[in-house]
């Protein structure tokens, strides 16, 4: 008997820890894919979950939306190349996947409270 609630309290924990996996796994792929324009759906094909539950399970363990944490991660990217006076705001932009510098602009504005131009000089 003893082993037998052993065998269940493992699967049980498995469980468990796949429920975090998904969300782990779609970091990572947001981390590798900053170039790129990702939607919930794409996300949510590339863990094989519905987009609906992936955004659920997803605010349940990290208190954002998924498109929201990619753009945070995006931001959070291109705050260290403009650091980088070798980069302008043009080619980090369409290194993130922007392809009009401006909405980047707005973008970065609107998550960091300054433009990236007044970033950069400061």
């Amino acid at each position: 008997m003893p082993v037998f609630l052993e065998t269940f309290q493992r699967l049980h924990l498995k469980t468990s820890n796949k429920e975090e996996n998904p969300i782990e796994e779609v970091i990572a792929y947001m981390k590798a894919n900053l170039d790129k324009n990702l939607t919930l759906e794409d996300l949510a094909l590339h863990v094989h979950m519905s987009p609906s539950h992936l955004s659920a399970l997803f605010r349940q363990k990290t208190k954002y939306s998924p498109i929201n944490l990619f753009t945070s991660l995006k931001i959070q990217k291109a705050s260290q190349l403009l650091l980088d006076e070798q980069y302008n705001i043009k080619t980090i932009a369409a290194s993130l996947g922007y392809d009009d510098p401006h909405h980047f602009s707005r973008v970065f504005r609107n998550t960091m409270g300054i433009s990236p131009k007044y970033f950069k000089k400061e």
